[in-house]
């Protein structure tokens, strides 16, 4: 049985979360990760879980609050894993948007757009940053887009495996 252990403030004592039993109220948990200041990781590798088990408001909660602007400011030293944060709710968004039909569409894609634009204020050379915004405009037809976002990535590396894959969708479908 997988477990996370969230370290209480001030002690040397830690909280055990069973991942294999998350609440069905993500709340509970968000309390213990707000209070104790528990680091961001912690925060992903819990989303993650709630995924896994198709809890996926859960699983976006977790993610929404991990996003907000107290967090931002607290964690504002933690670049990765707030950009992380960011790049999982634009993926999220952009399945959502990919699997809906209009309206609503538009509103997933503008979403994802917003926390990948977001995720590129920390850090704009952040590549997982980069292919998830040419994954995005492959998801809106925005073909040349997606190929100048996968282009960024692999000028600075040209060995990095998620944006080639990126460029081989494009060649394939076009």
């Amino acid at each position: 049985m997988a477990s996370v252990y969230i370290p209480v403030q001030g002690t040397e004592e830690e909280v055990r979360v069973a991942l294999d039993h998350l609440p069905a109220d993500a709340s509970d948990i968000l309390d213990i990760l707000k209070a104790e200041q528990a680091p961001l990781h912690l925060w992903l590798i819990i989303a993650r879980e709630y995924f896994k088990q198709g809890k996926i408001e859960q699983f976006r909660q977790i993610l929404e609050e991990g996003s907000g602007p107290e967090i931002d400011d607290y964690y504002a030293d933690v670049k990765y894993e707030r950009i992380a944060i960011l790049n999982a709710l634009g993926a999220f968004h952009t399945f959502l948007g990919k699997a809906e039909k209009a309206p609503q569409k538009e509103v997933h894609f503008k979403d994802a757009t917003q926390y990948y634009n977001r995720a590129s204020r920390i850090d704009e050379t952040e590549p997982s940053t980069w292919i998830g915004r040419g994954q995005l405009c492959v998801a809106k037809g925005e073909l040349q887009m997606a190929s100048d976002s996968f282009k960024i990535v692999l000028d600075e590396d040209g060995d990095n495996f998620p944006a080639l894959l990126g460029q081989c969708r494009l060649l394939f479908i076009s």
